[in-house]
């Protein structure tokens, strides 16, 4: 299990009852009703902003941010975005618009995903 950091505990005292302090897949994380919104790993603190927001278009622009990946794996988490302990002075920032992103997303109505298969039904 991974330990935190004094800039992410710092996130999370400033944030207050607006958000949880938890443990989520082995790394200290940030949720809000439930829901992982940001996560510190040795990479730094990645949040989920939503693929397609001006805030995650931002968050790619800092220098050493990169779209996150978890652990040792391939798999990219689109919608994330790792910024790195050097910019940790906007963590607070970005957190915040993690939090508007999940509240958005909260009340949007729900999104149909095809399923795969090739069989339309």
């Amino acid at each position: 299990m991974l330990a935190s950091s004094p800039e992410f505990d710092d996130v999370v005292a400033a944030l207050g009852s607006e958000v949880r302090r938890s443990q989520m897949m082995g790394y200290p994380s940030i949720t809000r009703d439930g829901k992982m919104i940001a996560c510190f790993d040795t990479h730094g603190l990645s949040l989920k902003l939503g693929r397609s927001s001006e805030e995650h278009a931002a968050a790619l622009a800092v220098p050493g941010a990169a779209i996150f990946t978890p652990g040792n794996s391939n798999r990219r988490f689109h919608d994330w975005v790792t910024l790195p302990a050097s910019a940790s002075d906007q963590w607070l920032d970005y957190t915040r618009a993690a939090i508007d992103a999940a509240d958005t997303a909260m009340h949007a109505p729900p999104q149909h995903r095809p399923r795969g298969g090739g069989r339309g039904r």
